[in-house]
Formats: structure tokens, C-alpha cells, sequence
């Protein structure tokens, strides 16, 4: 850990023990209660850090899941992620023909006869470098499978 760990820690230890000495000052006993408040801002302060940070890493990677819109899905390539759960779990594309997919989704990046793959954009994500894929597989010219990877 950082210095800054410790820094952050020492902060909302502080902001902590105030807190808690403003809220428990209808304890008579002023022993009983320093040990009450030194014992919840011991325990509160790494509880508080740990929280803030995980806040802080769901906000980096959150992105909404959308239902699939082809028209969204065309206009906006590189936010094509937000739609790809929908497209997977609705099975929407199964059974399709290349020529139902490709009305549907449009022409692909890559196009292989037998998978077809579709630029996702980059998932927001920590240390996210590479762009996501979405992989259509055809067996017999109707899709078999939707999958999405990390190139």
C-alpha cells in the first residue's frame, strides 16, 4: 500500500472520530464512552475506505445493458457493448441467415464463411486496452452461436 492509503485512512479516521464524539455525547461515563468512540472509529475507518473504493471501482466500470436497437447498434459502433448482452441472451440472431444477420447487424469487420465477427468497442473496464468482439458462428449458413470475447 501507498502512502496515500495511509493518508486517506488518517482522514476519514478523523472525520470518523468526530462524528462519532458528536453523536455519543450523551454517555455520561467519559471512559466508557472514548473507548466506545476509539473502538468505531478503529473498526469505521477501514469499513468507510473499503466502501468508498469499491464505489469507486463500480463507478469506472459500470455501463448500462440496453435492449438490442439496430439502429443504435449502426449509429454508434463504438458503443456497441451496451447492446451485445441483450443480442446474446434474447438469441435473437440463432437461426438467422447470413443474409438476415447482415441486414440485422450490418456488414461485419471480418467476415470468415463461417464466423462473422462485429467490433464492440472498449468495455469500460481498469487497464481495459483492447476492444471487445462479438463472434457470430454459422454452421450450414444459419447461425449457431453468439459469443462475446476480448480480442
Amino acid at each position: 500500500m501507498g502512502t496515500e492509503v495511509y493518508v486517506i485512512l488518517f482522514m476519514i479516521g478523523i472525520c470518523s472520530y468526530f462524528l462519532w464524539s458528536r453523536l455519543l455525547k450523551k454517555i455520561s461515563n467519559p471512559i466508557k464512552r472514548k473507548c466506545t468512540i476509539w473502538a468505531l472509529t478503529l473498526i469505521g475507518t477501514p469499513l468507510v475506505y473499503i466502501l468508498i473504493v469499491g464505489s469507486f471501482f463500480m463507478f469506472l466500470t459500470y455501463y448500462p445493458d440496453r435492449d438490442f436497437d439496430r439502429i443504435r447498434w449502426k449509429a454508434y459502433p463504438e458503443q456497441r457493448y451496451e447492446l451485445s448482452k441483450d443480442l446474446m441472451n434474447s438469441k435473437l440472431l440463432i437461426g438467422k441467415s447470413k443474409a438476415q444477420v447482415n441486414a440485422l447487424l450490418g456488414d461485419s469487420a471480418q467476415q470468415h464463411q463461417e464466423v462473422w465477427i462485429y467490433d464492440l468497442g472498449f468495455v469500460p473496464g481498469i487497464a481495459n486496452i483492447d476492444p471487445d468482439i462479438l463472434i457470430v458462428t454459422f454452421k450450414n449458413g444459419r447461425v449457431v452461436s453468439v459469443a462475446q470475447s476480448r480480442t
